[in-house]
């Protein structure tokens, strides 16, 4: 008997020595190790020199340590024969191990307490699969964007809540359905040539904006980012989308540019309203105020010629000078409220005009330069717009810039009438212009109403462009 005792525990130490996976000892009452495996010394890294003697519960950390978390352990399997329970324990080198242990209580003939006998697995990396399993989950379920999955057919396999919500489904409502099913048909065939893409394997990845129809036809748009998923040998598993619900998004995008475009379209009724309230007055001037003093001042040379009196002359003299000065006066006005050569001449004479007239009024050298077959094919509209910016780009040179010379450009560009205004003023910071005060505003308005688009060029030291783009 006491043969087959000990080849028996032969037999059960070559078994304990051989396992590696796990590490196996024993432990006295009080917890100090008796024994010690090639597996324990592999998982915790103590030779069986190095441990046996030492109370077990060196291996947990600090923090359990000093919550009596050892004792507790061996306190249950001595009151039920067994404690089980997963932690992190603690190598020799300090790291942690994520840890399945198993503590049981080891009893003589008459019950009397002997030891324990200890097994520990290390689970580090099934735990890590564990919580990323349950991460995953987490984000499948939780996540505010859409996800779904599909077959190589395209026929939907799986789809989180926020994709049941987006489309309205319930989910067994949405199994079998493939993604034509649930898309607009205006979005149709560009979405089953990116999943055919992706399943051929021509592409790992899209981004696309789409049309989705929700479970009571409504149009739903939204941002797909799609990619197909294989496995290790190449072969597909499945297409996954994540899908963003941008309708509402693209509801105030909608919004907004429909304002713009009311915006823009009562900018130019407001600038018509402007160049033919600018005409009427003109023409106020011309019928009436200019034809009067014009008669004023044939009136006054007739009775100068009839006067004798030589103070009397003098202060008649005085008052013909006076009425020729307010006559150029409104003539000026009169110009600059609608050039006559605008109209009469087109664009290209009205900015040689002005120039010249600019020059003589504040001292700057303006140097025009114009095609005058492209002034020519512009709309009236355009022309007066480019004329009115031209005006103002110089008006803000003249008060800002102290600039010396100014260069004016009127190109035929790419299917567009460009004018730009160059100056060698001051300029100013990218970025810095105050736009009350250069009115950049007023210049952009009036691009953008006649169809075109307005920039500023400028940096200090190096002067100012107004560059302005018109459609003919």
């Amino acid at each position: 008997m006491d043969m087959r005792a000990r080849a028996a525990d032969e037999q059960f130490r070559l078994l304990v020595e051989s396992v590696t996976d796990y590490a196996i000892f024993l432990l006295d009452p009080e917890g100090r190790v008796t024994s010690w495996n090639p597996g324990a010394e592999r998982i915790k890294g103590y030779t069986a020199a190095e441990i046996v003697g030492r109370h077990f519960s060196l291996f947990y950390p600090p923090e359990e340590r000093a919550a009596g978390a050892p004792d507790a352990a061996l306190g249950r399997a001595e009151r039920e024969g067994r404690s089980q329970y997963e932690g992190w324990r603690v190598r020799k080198d300090g790291t942690r191990f994520w840890g399945d242990v198993v503590i049981s209580a080891l009893r003589g003939p008459g019950g009397e307490l002997r030891g324990f006998a200890k097994v520990t697995r290390d689970m580090t990396a099934r735990k890590r699969e564990r919580d990323n399993d349950l991460l995953r989950v987490a984000m499948f379920e939780r996540t505010p964007a859409g996800i779904a999955m599909a077959d190589a057919s395209g026929r939907y396999v799986q789809a989180n809540p926020a994709f049941l919500r987006m489309l309205g489904y319930s989910a067994d409502e949405l199994n079998g359905k493939t993604l034509g099913d649930v898309t607009h048909p205006g979005d149709a065939e560009e979405s089953w040539r990116v999943f055919t893409d992706l399943v051929q394997g021509r592409r790992d990845q899209a981004d696309f904006q789409k049309r989705y129809l929700d479970r009571n036809g409504q149009v739903i748009w939204a941002r797909d980012s799609v990619a197909r998923l294989a496995d290790a040998d190449g072969r597909l598993r499945c297409v996954v989308a994540m899908v963003e619900d941008i309708t509402e998004r693209r509801r105030a995008h909608e919004a907004l540019r429909e304002s713009e475009a009311q915006l823009r379209a009562l900018t130019r009724r407001l600038v018509q309203a402007e160049e033919l309230e600018r005409r009427r007055i003109a023409r106020e001037l011309h019928d009436r105020v200019g034809q009067n003093l014009s008669a004023l001042n044939i009136n006054l040379d007739i009775v100068l010629g009839q006067l004798e009196d030589a103070e009397s002359r003098r202060r008649l003299e005085d008052s013909l000078a006076l009425v020729d000065a307010t006559l150029q006066s409104i003539e000026s006005v009169m110009a600059d409220l609608r050039p006559p050569l605008l109209d009469e001449y087109g664009l290209a004479a009205a900015l040689a005009w002005y120039a010249e007239e600019y020059a003589q009024r504040t001292g700057i050298r303006v140097d025009v330069q114009n095609a005058h077959d492209a002034a020519r094919a512009l709309r009236p509209e355009a022309a007066v717009a480019l004329f009115r910016i031209a005006q103002e780009a110089l008006n803000n040179a003249a008060k800002h810039s102290a600039a010396k010379r100014i260069k004016v450009l009127l190109e035929d560009q790419a299917n567009e009438i460009v004018l730009s205004v160059s100056d060698d003023g001051r300029g100013f910071a990218p970025g810095q212009a105050p736009r009350g005060r250069w009115g950049m505003t007023t210049m952009r308005e009036r691009a953008e109403a006649a169809g075109g688009r307005l920039s500023v060029e400028s940096s200090l030291g190096t002067g100012t462009t107004v560059r302005a783009a018109v459609p003919p």
